[in-house]
């Protein structure tokens, strides 16, 4: 595996349908792909910690961690960001909310919150990216 692959460059989280990888990728651009003949749904994500988007959700579950309701976002076709609870419950599960948009066609609704966690796809070019999963055989 290459040194740029492996690095954490930002606080950015790529989330793979079969694997999941905690690295940042912001330089090689946002992705987003859902194509169902397609191999690999991936998204790139962006967290904003202690903040939420106030919009209607398109379902809300309780899942292991945030990583789970990120899976449970790109999986999702509706899904463009999530508000994912900051604390377990008793359970030890926290709150995943996915939302039909996201801080940028909603930034009026966007605002700090003590409790939750919001994460929203990057929206930028991803052919850096796209590249380095062909590499992969990833595609």
């Amino acid at each position: 595996m290459n040194a740029g692959f492996v690095s954490l460059l930002s606080s950015c989280f790529v989330y793979f349908t079969f694997h999941i990888f905690d690295q940042g990728f912001c330089d090689a651009a946002g992705a987003l792909n859902r194509e169902p003949n397609k191999k690999l749904k991936y998204a790139l994500f962006k967290d904003h910690f202690f903040h939420t988007l106030l919009v209607p959700v398109i379902t809300q579950t309780w899942v292991q961690n945030g990583k789970h309701c990120l899976l449970q976002c790109v999986k999702n076709e509706e899904c463009f960001s999530t508000n994912v609870g900051a604390f377990p419950r008793p359970d030890g599960n926290v709150t995943c909310e996915l939302l039909s948009t996201d801080k940028y066609n909603a930034s009026k609704n966007f605002q700090a919150n003590h409790t939750f966690h919001h994460y929203s796809i990057v929206v930028s070019d991803s052919k850096k990216f796209l590249s380095l999963m062909n590499s992969t055989g990833y595609n």
